[in-house]
C-alpha cells in the first residue's frame, strides 16, 4: 500500500512538472493558476467521491456508482478471456447469440424507460473498456 502512495505521488509531481513546462495549459492571457486551480477541483471531486461511496453507500446492492461496473465484470468474466468476443461487447455487436446470452445474465444492460433517456449499456461499455 505504501508503494502505491509513492507511485501517485511521482505521477502527480510528474503532470504538475508537465503542467508546468507545457503549454497545453495555457489559456491565453489567463494565468496558470486557473489551470492548477481546475486540477485542484477536480481532484477534490474526485476525492469526495470515493469518500462518499466508500464509507457512506457501503451496500454495493443501493449504491449506483458499482451497478455498472458489476455488469462490466460479469461481462468481463463471461468473455472467459476471449478478446474478441470483448471487443464484439464493446462495439455493440449483440446479434451473436452467445453475446445475447452473456447479455441475459446482466441487471442493468437493458434498462429502459419510458420517461428517462438512459443508456446503462455505455457505461457497462466504458467499464468493459476499463478492465484489462
Amino acid at each position: 500500500m505504501a508503494m502505491g502512495y509513492i507511485s501517485l505521488f511521482i505521477q502527480f509531481a510528474l503532470f504538475i512538472y508537465w503542467m508546468n513546462k507545457s503549454s497545453f495549459f495555457s489559456f491565453g492571457t489567463l494565468p496558470k493558476l486557473y489551470a492548477y486551480l481546475a486540477l485542484i477541483l477536480k481532484l477534490g471531486a474526485a476525492l469526495s467521491n470515493w469518500f462518499i461511496y466508500t464509507y457512506y453507500y457501503t451496500d454495493r446492492i443501493h449504491s449506483d456508482i458499482f451497478k455498472y461496473f458489476d455488469d462490466a465484470v460479469h461481462l468481463f468474466n463471461s468473455a472467459k478471456g476471449d478478446v474478441i468476443l470483448r471487443f464484439k461487447i464493446i462495439g455493440g455487436f449483440q446479434n451473436d447469440a452467445e453475446i445475447s446470452m452473456i447479455l441475459a445474465d446482466t441487471s442493468y444492460w437493458d434498462n429502459s424507460s419510458e420517461l428517462y433517456f438512459n443508456d446503462n449499456s455505455t457505461m457497462i461499455r466504458f467499464h468493459l473498456a476499463l478492465l484489462h
